[in-house]
């Protein structure tokens, strides 16, 4: 396992960015002992972060690198909830949500796109072509524009004005950072600004307005549509981002007449944009690509909302972790050495025959609401408790009266 973790193949991570940023490097550590690939951090703003996307990516190519060695004849299925970090979103992804409608703004750059479907109006690409989310430097401009406004709009221009703008909370905390102010909490916009007078910080800034120019930003929706066959340009005034008033019943929601003239909508029915893949999907997938298949690894994602669906038991795992660490005296655990032993020891508590007890109390609640599902039946709180417990084994009718972390945890402790 180690061996390949140190050869030149396996060596680095593929998720690089995200290693520098946690571990100031993308090389990979030798695997010591049980607890190597358990995530042990300081949280906080001036610890060492929080737990997010780069944590997860890091600690699933360590996974990776333990399961295909010690279980090449298995494909390997991970199971997730949905979480921010989670379902992250790839660099450059396609989200409508991100755009606007028309080139340059605040929006973020999107990766290129293979066209998979067109529309029936005037285009320029066809199915297969490769499309580029930006405006480059041979691209003739946006096609809402006249031949004239897209030669002078070209590229960006000072339009001669100068305001006085409030610097906004990201600045200041650059700003006192660098005057040696240490970010120990949350802090509001009007805290800062007092802070940072006190540092002799300016609160305003001189800013010269920018009018922008569509080479080298995004596109938008509109333009972006056009170039797939979605636009009318005989009704353009009729196309919005995500509808005019008109367009609206007494509920607010869009009038079937409508629908073919929201932007957002359009764009987010296009097949990329609906399969878009999340960062670790994308990173699956490579992982797979480059172990050649064998074996592969792939994403399964529980509903949102149900913890007892997650991660085959992984929340029960955790309930029993807490639930260990609770019945530590206080007095074991006041100072930082004694506290980070304790959480040790309770992650260390949890062993497998937890584990598969507490996956096969997972998997009959997805036995239930698979059964309400086909059956059509209404689905409630009390259906599936009821259901679960009937799917239950006659070894566990014993433990029916108690919850299940507290059994378990009573059980380990005897």
């Amino acid at each position: 396992m180690n061996e390949r973790r140190q050869s030149d193949e396996w060596g680095t991570y593929i998720s690089s960015k995200e290693a520098f940023k946690i571990n100031g490097t993308d090389k990979k550590k030798i695997i010591k002992d049980t607890l190597t690939l358990v995530r042990f951090f300081g949280v906080g703003i001036n610890e060492e972060g929080y737990w997010n996307y780069n944590q997860i990516a890091l600690q699933v190519e360590d996974v990776f690198d333990v399961l295909a060695i010690k279980y090449p004849q298995y494909d390997i299925v991970l199971l997730m909830d949905q979480s921010s970090g989670h379902g992250k979103m790839r660099e450059g992804a396609l989200n409508a949500n991100s755009m606007s409608v028309k080139y340059g703004g605040k929006q973020g750059k999107l990766r290129n796109t293979k066209i998979r479907e067109v529309g029936t109006y005037q285009r320029i690409y066809e199915v297969g072509d490769e499309q580029s989310m930006n405006f480059n430097e041979n691209d003739d401009g946006p096609f809402y524009l006249t031949p004239e406004e897209r030669n002078r709009r070209k590229y960006d221009r000072f339009s001669g004005v100068t305001k006085l703008l409030e610097k906004n909370k990201k600045k200041l905390m650059e700003e006192l950072k660098q005057k040696g102010f240490l970010v120990r909490r949350y802090y509001g916009k009007s805290e800062l600004q007092e802070i940072a007078q006190e540092k002799g910080i300016e609160l305003t800034y001189n800013h010269q307005e920018v009018i922008e120019g569509w080479c080298g930003r995004p596109k938008g929706m509109l333009q972006v549509l056009w170039e797939r066959g979605y636009i009318n340009e005989q009704e353009l005034d009729k196309y919005s981002g995500d509808g005019k008033k008109i367009y609206k019943d007494d509920d607010g929601k869009i009038k079937p007449e409508f629908k073919k003239y929201i932007l957002r909508t359009l764009m987010k029915n296009c097949l990329d944009f609906l399969e878009e893949e999340s960062a670790m999907e994308v990173l699956l997938s490579t992982l797979s690509t480059k172990q050649q298949n064998q074996p592969s690894i792939r994403l399964l994602t529980s509903p949102k909302y149900h913890c007892e669906l997650a991660g085959e038991g992984i929340e029960f795992c955790w309930g029993l972790q807490k639930r260990f660490y609770r019945n530590i005296p206080i007095k074991k655990k006041k100072t930082k050495k004694e506290f980070t032993k304790c959480v040790r020891d309770a992650v260390e508590f949890v062993k497998k025959k937890h584990v598969i007890r507490f996956g096969g109390t997972c998997r009959r609640y997805m036995m239930a609401y698979n059964a309400f599902d086909k059956n059509g039946d209404a689905l409630t709180y009390k259906s599936v408790e009821r259901f679960v417990k009937e799917t239950k084994t006659h070894r566990n009718i014993a433990d029916q009266e108690k919850g299940e972390i507290e059994r378990v945890w009573k059980e380990s402790a005897l």
